[in-house]
């Protein structure tokens, strides 16, 4: 009888330790001649967009078929302008891109530049769209007058959003592209950098509710950055680096459907750490469910139930795609 019970907790250990790698739902595989320094997707239900900022280069999928479109590009647009992309936004008949003076691109999916933003529109890293002409972005001032507002095209004011008192306002500053806008079910969220306090406001910009997030491993700076005088960038770095070394930082936010959303990050990640965590958040219930990842357990992107990686280094590029039911189950097991 002891023999018979010792095989039975043998094989239950095995089953519960062996785990299936996650089966592919689709692959995309780049041409030969392509090669990428780095890689930003990004996704809506009808397509897929790679873009390498170094390059200048958007290639555009049908997020079907996984069939290359086109490549997107302005730079033999008439009038011409400076086109130096920033980061892309799928929309509904567009891609919006965020664009080095002048600051906002939007050009069709058949590559037709149908506006370029006016010398009023400032653009931010952290932005999201309520629709096709209304932006929702994290403004930083150097006097520490950070907002969020919602402006149209033409940077017309059209939200205004109750203001909340940062954490850390210097590193929300100096570190602009780390703050997190999203835009989700009729309210915008939003996270400051280094920390772990969530911001939710209706469409009216009236700040609902706040609360800090669980996340696994997370580690906030023991304070904020100095204010440095103008110049003295050396002095700046190094305070930056003494704050924010071994600390955790959130790096992208994205729906998981009406009432979650999926928190990434990195923990250590000045001093590259090998490690990052995932978190789903349940609004209804405040509820946090969090996982421990290595790095590149990170998925490139996340929408509509499914989890999109990007492999930059392999010949060719491949981009794989997984439903986030399989990830979540075990998010360690996968095949690149």
């Amino acid at each position: 009888m002891k023999i018979l019970k010792l095989v039975v907790v043998v094989l239950f250990l095995s089953v519960i330790c062996i785990r299936p790698a996650m089966s592919q739902q689709k692959t995309i595989v780049l041409p030969d001649d392509v090669l990428l320094s780095s890689a930003q997707l990004v996704v809506n239900d009808d397509y897929l967009g790679i873009f390498d900022r170094s390059q200048k280069l958007f290639l555009l999928y049908d997020h079907e078929t996984g069939e290359f479109l086109t490549k997107i590009n302005a730079s033999d647009s008439f009038p011409g302008f400076n086109w130096t992309p920033i980061q892309p936004k799928l929309l509904e008949n567009e891609v919006f891109f965020t664009n080095s003076a002048p600051w906002g691109v939007y050009i069709t999916y058949d590559n037709t530049v149908t506006q370029v933003a006016g010398h009023k529109f400032l653009a931010t890293s952290a932005y999201d769209f309520v629709h096709d002409s209304l932006y929702i972005g994290f403004y930083t001032q150097h006097n520490g007058e950070h907002e969020l507002r919602g402006v149209d095209r033409d940077d017309q004011l059209v939200l205004r959003f109750d203001k909340v008192q940062l954490e850390f306002p210097n590193l929300a500053y100096r570190s602009d592209e780390k703050n997190q806008v999203l835009y989700h079910e009729d309210y915008i969220y939003f996270l400051s950098a280094y920390t772990n306090t969530i911001y939710v406001f209706n469409l009216s910009g009236q700040l609902e509710r706040s609360f800090a997030l669980d996340l696994e491993g997370f580690l906030k700076p023991g304070r904020d950055l100095r204010k440095v005088p103008g110049g003295n960038t050396q002095k700046l770095i190094q305070d930056w680096v003494q704050v924010t070394k071994g600390r955790s930082v959130v790096n992208r936010i994205y729906a998981l459907s009406d009432n979650e959303l999926l928190i990434m990050g990195l923990l250590g990640y000045v001093d590259q750490g090998k490690e990052g965590f995932v978190t789903r958040v349940n609004f209804e219930n405040q509820n946090t469910e969090s996982k421990i990842v290595g790095r590149s357990d990170l998925p490139s992107y996340v929408h509509n139930g499914k989890v999109y990686f990007v492999n930059i280094e392999s010949e060719p590029v491949i981009v794989r795609v997984f439903a986030f039911s399989d990830y979540w189950l075990n998010p360690h097991n996968k095949t690149y």
